[in-house]
């Protein structure tokens, strides 16, 4: 008796249809996009480093598995790598990390780990003071990368489930490939991701991905013009485009005179 069944990605939408009989109600499934406020901000570098930011979560909760779902230590296996050919490369974490990551990795000088509550002013200079937006997740985030290129970030980013509707590859950022380790979702395309078995299986770390995360990530780290093209293109899309706000609510305001008009 609904008015309307508002999935935010057409991958959710698929699934809806194939996971349902929905012959009697197929008209009311839309897919209505998330949309986050256009970031105004001057970007001001005065040093040669090129940052990589990799958020788990920005609150104080240590959601269990989080660090992990959202690819932390496929990030960290790359780093690793990469640092040996860019000594001026450096990683931002704003998450809950592992009791061991933070020994391990907590006393380098080229990785913050910042692992307490911030405040939002606080996270925007984080974003603005980075270069590339890293999300090698094993899920679709809510706005998480819809924030990252809010800020003009060239993302880069896991192509599972409905990232490719956020992240234009080549364009506003690059896909690499999912996890061999990993079902993601059944024949509906409906997610496995809070699966238990699927919660064990991605503290695996599969090497072909972290090899194609490293690959991506150099492409950006020696092309300048490339990511910061990409953090433009990507800031388009918020600003006046698909994932605006001004879009959204026209294609929301359509919808309700639709149904009261």
């Amino acid at each position: 008796f609904c008015k309307w069944i508002l999935p935010w990605t057409e991958m959710a939408r698929k699934s809806l249809i194939l996971s349902l009989n929905c012959k009697n109600f197929l008209e009311k499934i839309r897919t209505v996009h998330l949309a986050v406020t256009p970031k105004r901000f001057k970007r001001r570098r005065i040093d040669d480093k090129v940052r990589l930011f990799f958020v788990g979560t920005k609150n104080i909760f240590n959601i269990p598995y989080n660090f992990e779902l959202k690819g932390g230590y496929v990030v960290l296996s790359a780093f690793e790598q990469l640092m040996k050919d860019f000594p001026n490369l450096e990683l931002i974490i704003r998450s809950q990390v592992p009791s061991h990551v933070k020994r391990k990795y907590g006393r380098w000088k080229n990785v913050w780990i910042i692992d307490s509550l911030i405040s939002e002013s606080e996270l925007a200079n984080l974003f603005i003071s980075a270069d590339v937006f890293v999300f090698p997740g094993h899920h679709t985030p809510g706005r998480a990368i819809l924030d990252a290129m809010s800020y003009g970030l060239a993302v880069v980013a896991t192509d599972v489930w409905a990232n490719r509707e956020m992240v234009k590859n080549k364009v506003t950022g690059f896909l690499v490939r999912k996890s061999r380790n990993l079902k993601y979702y059944d024949k509906n395309f409906v997610p496995l991701w809070g699966e238990p078995e699927f919660l064990r299986r991605a503290l695996e770390t599969d090497q072909s991905m972290v090899d194609d995360l490293i690959d991506k990530l150099t492409v950006l780290i020696t092309n300048r013009k490339l990511r910061e093209a990409m953090g433009r293109a990507g800031k388009m899309e918020i600003d006046k485009g698909k994932f605006s706000i001004a879009k959204r609510n026209k294609v929301l305001k359509k919808m309700f005179n639709e149904v009261t008009g």
